[in-house]
């Protein structure tokens, strides 16, 4: 893949969190940092999902979002307070769900690669540590009026 496709990749990545939180929340994130590593291993209090992709190209999207954020998503979702863990928890699956299936067509368009987005895996609690699979993967770190998040992005070489 030439340096062109990846860094269009790159770019449409930041538009579509940016796109799917303003469209679903009303919240407008800062991109606050941007990354590119080899870490294998992500170390995170709060709310994380991950989503894989299989098919031609595989990789995997790992969503992190601290708790604060993420109950005034769902506030936003739901339209009521004090929402309920489970309810939560359904609402992040559901955003990093939307924001696969988004990545997924704008790699399509880019490269003309397909990808099939797996269903959401989920986790919530203090230091959670996901350790994934030796690939170079792109961080973007967000900042809202209510919190912050991170989303990591890892494709397989080839």
């Amino acid at each position: 893949m030439t340096d062109l496709i990846n860094m269009q990749i790159s770019e449409s990545c930041d538009k579509v969190v940016l796109d799917v939180f303003t469209q679903m929340t009303d919240i407008e994130p800062e991109r606050v940092n941007y990354r590119e590593n080899n870490l294998n291993e992500i170390e995170y209090d709060g709310i994380i999902s991950i989503v894989s992709f299989t098919g031609e190209k595989r990789g995997r999207i790992i969503l992190g979002i601290q708790k604060i954020l993420a109950d005034y998503i769902t506030l936003q979702v739901y339209g009521k307070s004090n929402p309920t863990n489970d309810e939560v928890l359904e609402v992040i699956s559901e955003l990093n769900n939307i924001v696969s299936g988004n990545i997924a067509s704008e790699y399509k368009k880019i490269s003309g690669i397909i990808m099939k987005v797996t269903p959401p895996s989920i986790f919530f609690g203090k230091r959670i540590i996901v350790s994934t699979a030796q690939i170079t993967n792109s961080r973007y770190d967000y900042l809202t009026l209510y919190g912050s998040f991170f989303l990591n992005v890892g494709f397989e070489r080839g």
